[in-house]
């Protein structure tokens, strides 16, 4: 059963949905020995950047409301599900109800482009969706970080490369992007 969920989470890494129901990420009739279980990395990628934003656009707002509302199950079972429990266990949620966002805090990523944390903002009624993400420093000028988006319609922008390492710091260079 766990091969078929990790096809059908590489299948729908290529396109965009448009729900947070949790079934979306459930296997189709397909025979499990046709199928092989993607790599940590690729399960990672695909949870922050394409599970994530698919649930913050494509829910009418939903998923934003309930992960102000403290209401964190669905994250953190998705996560438990594609990558593991320990994984989800060290992940933190926390509402910025002064930002009108949320900041999700993950483990310190040891893959390019994990995240360190995203931030999901609600501005009037859009939201805008930023990442920082692990890079690597090939200036060696002591970047560990790159802050990245993605837009309803799955076009990821780069803001360019960070030193920080702290959520305070990325949250104010966050909400000054616009």
């Amino acid at each position: 059963m766990k091969h078929l969920l990790f096809a059908l989470i590489i299948l729908l890494s290529v396109s965009a949905c448009t729900t947070t129901d949790t079934s979306s990420t459930k296997p189709v009739n397909t025979p499990a020995s046709k199928q092989a279980e993607p790599p940590l990395e690729q399960r990672i990628y695909y949870y922050q950047h394409r599970l994530i934003p698919k649930w913050t656009f494509g829910s009418d707002g939903a998923f934003f409301r309930d992960i102000m509302n403290g209401s964190i199950g669905q994250l953190k079972a998705a996560a438990a599900d594609l990558i593991s429990s320990e994984y989800a266990d060290n992940i933190s949620i926390k509402p910025l109800s002064e930002h009108n966002g949320i900041l999700i805090t993950f483990q310190e990523p040891s893959s390019v482009p994990h995240c360190y944390f995203i931030f999901i903002r609600k501005i009037d009624d859009k939201f805008m969706f930023l990442t920082y993400e692990k890079t690597r420093d090939i200036s060696n000028e002591g970047y560990i970080g790159v802050v990245g988006g993605w837009s309803p319609d799955g076009v990821h922008s780069n803001y360019g490369p960070r030193k920080y390492s702290d959520a305070d710091s990325f949250i104010a260079d966050a909400v000054g992007i616009n």
